[in-house]
């Protein structure tokens, strides 16, 4: 059983029963612009003003560090890594994530495993951006700069499409410098980042506005053509926009489930 303890402020959306046993864990505390890991040796009453900073929390994430490596399975990774990690934005994704796991939408027999299958998605995204960081030590401080500038033009403007020669000249740079150097800062090469982005996004629509067309879905994310976005969708999380907007949880199940193992 992983033992996975999940909290959002003063509410368990996850509670586990966590012993002795189960020391050394990481906690992952999650504000609204930024996340901090921390290793735990053993559990100590909070203090007045503690509980008054841990009620700030957006959300609290507590796992023993055997499930997390149970979690993480083949992936080559020490608890250590998760040190002292620092992230000062959130990106997109790991955002996304953390949406989901405040409104789990799921029926409450399907909670625990959502939310165990969230966690282990979160600590994904957290590992490509603790290892595309060692990454900035092979630019410059203002190649870097032109990267971030370009992750934010990105960012900032998914209905336009950007070719690599026009972010190449925005840049200042040459094709080949802004896809090397953009993917080992991100973890991503700029189409994957940007997909994911749009992809992203789309989910969110689909999630907050049920009203929204998927023509105008398709639009917000760059899309001339919604049969285009529908296959990308697809793609991406298995099953279309259609299906994942009528919340047919089962379906979903059993798509992924005839997924071939990876």
């Amino acid at each position: 059983m992983y033992k996975i303890e999940i909290k959002k402020t003063d509410e368990y959306l996850l509670k586990c029963e966590l012993e002795s046993a189960d020391y050394p864990m990481v906690n992952l505390q999650i504000r609204n612009d930024e996340l901090k890991t921390k290793r735990l040796f053993k559990r100590k009453e909070s203090s007045d003003q503690e509980k008054s900073a841990h009620n700030k929390l957006f959300l609290d994430i507590t796992i023993s560090e055997d499930s997390l490596l149970q979690m993480m399975g083949k992936i080559s990774i020490t608890t250590d890594f998760f040190s002292n990690l620092h992230i000062e934005q959130l990106s997109m994704p790991v955002r996304m994530i953390i949406h989901d796991m405040m409104n789990c939408p799921c029926e409450p027999k399907f909670k625990h495993l959502y939310l165990q299958t969230k966690v282990c998605e979160l600590l994904i995204c957290i590992l490509s951006v603790k290892t595309a960081s060692r990454q900035d030590l092979k630019f410059t401080v203002q190649e870097r700069s032109v990267f971030k500038r370009l992750k934010s033009i990105i960012s900032g403007n998914l209905r336009q499409h950007y070719s690599i020669d026009e972010l190449a000249q925005i840049a200042g740079m040459n094709r080949t410098k802004i896809q090397t150097g953009f993917k080992a800062i991100f973890g991503k090469t700029i189409h994957t980042f940007t997909l994911d982005l749009k992809m992203m996004k789309a989910k969110h629509l689909l999630t907050e506005d049920p009203s929204v067309s998927l023509k105008e879905v398709a639009a917000q994310v760059g899309y001339k053509y919604t049969n285009h976005f529908s296959a990308a969708f697809k793609k991406k999380f298995k099953f279309s926009p259609s299906l994942f907007r009528k919340g047919n949880l089962l379906s979903i199940i059993y798509a992924f489930w005839l997924l071939p193992s990876l």
